[in-house]
């Protein structure tokens, strides 16, 4: 029985998260802004929401978008030509075993640090910790992760939003066991 990655990976889902890259674009990119000449790895760009509203704001920034899907990868190639950008290059890869040296990227993309502390507090804290946490119970109930392995989680979580954290885009990364596979 294998498990499989859900998010984003269909037509519907790529159009709810371009509409929420537009609607929260004010709020997660205002002053998001790469020097130019600068390389920035967009870590799990999936179909694009992000990555073009990144490349506009960056023009003259270089931009990696990798993802694990190449369907997502796909679909945003589709996405970031018709916007017309031409600083953004994507590889299939693991976000967990990135085949990139050390040292080879002036920036990552990140939306929450230490320097929004009002923003870890909203976003990290009472929105998708809050979150993550409600659903604690059906995966602990149903077998998909030990209780153990859920606290530690949720306390993993709850560092980001630490003085020394930093929430990522990848906000919370769920997989699925299907009934008979």
């Amino acid at each position: 029985m294998g498990l499989d990655y859900v998010h984003g990976y269909s037509a519907r889902e790529g159009t709810r998260l371009a509409d929420q890259a537009t609607a929260l674009t004010s709020l997660l990119h205002e002053g998001t802004r790469y020097p130019a000449g600068s390389l920035v790895l967009e870590a799990g760009c999936g179909v694009a929401a992000q990555t073009v509203i990144l490349a506009r704001n960056s023009p003259d920034a270089a931009f990696i978008s990798v993802d694990v899907s190449a369907a997502s990868l796909a679909q945003a190639r589709r996405q970031v030509r018709q916007a017309g950008a031409t600083n953004v290059f994507f590889q299939n890869a693991d976000i967990f075993r990135l085949p990139f040296g050390p040292a080879s990227f002036d920036h990552v993309f990140v939306y929450v640090d230490a320097s929004t502390p009002g923003l870890a507090d909203g976003f990290t804290r009472k929105t998708f910790t809050a979150m993550v946490e409600a659903v604690g119970p059906q995966a602990v109930g149903q077998g998909l992760i030990s209780p153990a392995d859920w606290a530690s989680a949720i306390r993993d979580l709850g560092r980001a939003a630490e003085s020394d954290g930093t929430f990522c885009y990848t906000f919370f990364k769920a997989a699925g066991l299907c009934p008979g596979r």
